[in-house]
């Protein structure tokens, strides 16, 4: 069937609204009007200015999407992508393709983490990280990851970026000895570079924080700070990893998702004594990685 009829819920809406974007600004990049290209592919004017406005036709079929990805000159990846995004559900791919779409647009990208966080990964903890119970990720499926890490050191509009992570994340042992300390070296040397801030949330601070790993996204209020320009609200991505999760952007959530920041914020470390800890454990493993025995 070609036809992709829904009513369209939370996920629905935030894929349709990519959709949107990603329409707009391929047809702005061959210079066409929306009268122009709308009739090059025998759609209504309407049609087209509601599906860029994010605010899709109640019917989107794949033939229309694909001939305006042909139209624009879109690759075969993408158009593979665009024609995701206009499907009847939101599936894991999809939700990987809107959540990467979003931060790589974010002005700020606040993170709770128990883990490293995916941003700061190393190719080596990436790998772990990314590595199944069968395979390990391709090396197309890693250079895509580390990719992400671009919007923090971008020339124009590099993204402000705070991470908090539970001090465990530093005892999670996923790669030998040495390679975490490279890690934890990551870790210092990131939290230097302007607009990013890396805190620990010490095992001394006591209870447990009931929630899993989340990510909020705050975007540009308008053009004058010279970003690329979104409508998008701000939004919360509750998950364990980009591939498993929810994007909340009811803004009763996202009001809760700061509220707990506020309150890990308070429990953390401050700068010079999380990289203080870091070099501490990064220490402990290279001593752990000299005791070991040499292979044969």
């Amino acid at each position: 069937m070609n036809d992709m009829n829904s009513s369209p819920g939370p996920a629905m809406i935030l894929a349709r609204r990519q959709l949107g974007r990603f329409l707009k600004a391929r047809r702005t990049k061959t210079g066409k009007s929306i009268k122009d290209a709308a009739a090059a592919v025998q759609l209504s004017t309407a049609w087209l200015q509601r599906a860029e406005a994010g605010r899709s036709p109640r019917t989107l079929r794949r033939q229309d999407i694909r001939a305006l990805c042909e139209l624009y000159g879109v690759d075969t990846a993408d158009t593979k992508r665009a024609i995701r995004l206009a499907a009847p559900a939101v599936g894991t791919e999809v939700m990987v393709d809107i959540y990467r779409a979003l931060e790589a647009t974010a002005q700020q990208v606040t993170c709770w983490e128990h883990m490293v966080p995916e941003l700061l990964h190393t190719v080596d903890y990436a790998r772990a990280h990314l590595t199944g119970p069968i395979d390990a990720p391709g090396d197309e499926v890693l250079d895509r990851w580390m990719t992400r890490q671009d919007i923090l050191t971008r020339v124009l509009n590099p993204v402000t970026l705070e991470v908090l992570i539970d001090q465990a994340a530093l005892h999670r042992e996923i790669i030998a000895p040495e390679l975490m300390a490279i890690q934890l070296d990551r870790l210092v040397e990131v939290s230097t570079q302007p607009g990013v801030t890396v805190r620990i949330r010490p095992f001394t601070a006591g209870g447990n924080i009931s929630t899993g790993r989340f990510v909020i996204l705050d975007f540009d209020a308008g053009p004058s700070s010279g970003r690329l320009d979104t409508d998008e609200p701000p939004g919360v991505y509750v998950a364990d990893s980009v591939a498993d999760g929810r994007y909340l952007d009811d803004p009763r959530d996202v009001r809760r998702y700061r509220d707990l920041v506020t309150g890990i914020r308070r429990a953390c470390l401050d700068e010079r004594k999380t990289r203080d800890l870091l070099k501490r454990a990064a220490r402990r493993y290279r001593q752990a990685d000299a005791r070991r025995p040499a292979a044969d």
